[in-house]
């Protein structure tokens, strides 16, 4: 078996979604099709989970999906905590997992699994993030948080070093107030 072979699975959502649906994300003729939750792609990336865990190897998925807040959630339901995603969505992903009752995500999971459309897997997305809106909905209040400290950054013209250094500091006390 192939998974015997490496040392980690890397899966890029952004590719796996285009090639399972055969569509581009980016084409005005059928842009519209490409989606990441539809359940033939989250069925994929648990079928790839599974083939991880039966030898023993790490998995992390990268691309849109594991930055957008309801596929963190379909992603971790799936059991992929190894995420790969752009700077912005960091705040906001970071509330959202603090905020997570685990033991609801497996509930979760066989639910998304057994889907039959994007709208369904989507309105379990949804309905989740409804019941535990006490605890996430922060995420929004920690977006405009950090869309601010960037802007603040930026006019204090910090080099990155410092950037990182102030960003530190600033979440430090977000996470305080949340």
């Amino acid at each position: 078996a192939f998974a015997r072979e490496i040392d980690f699975f890397s899966v890029g959502s952004n590719d796996l979604t285009q090639y399972i649906l055969a569509t581009d994300r980016l084409s005005e003729t059928v842009g519209e099709l490409y989606s990441s939750f539809n359940p033939a792609v989250l069925r994929a990336i648990y079928h790839v989970k599974k083939a991880a865990d039966k030898y023993n190897k790490k998995i992390s998925v990268c691309g849109e999906m594991a930055g957008d807040l309801k596929g963190i959630v379909a992603l971790l339901s799936l059991g992929i905590k190894d995420l790969s995603m752009v700077e912005s969505s960091i705040l906001s992903a970071k509330s959202l997992v603090r905020g997570l009752e685990y033991k609801t995500l497996e509930n979760i999971r066989e639910n998304i699994l057994s889907c039959e459309t994007e709208e369904q897997v989507k309105n379990i997305l949804k309905e989740y993030h409804l019941f535990e809106s006490g605890r996430i909905m922060q995420t929004g209040n920690s977006f405009e948080y950090h869309q601010l400290f960037r802007k603040m950054i930026q006019e204090l013209q910090l080099t990155r070093p410092h950037y990182e250094e102030y960003l530190s500091l600033l979440l430090r006390e977000l996470f305080l107030l949340i």
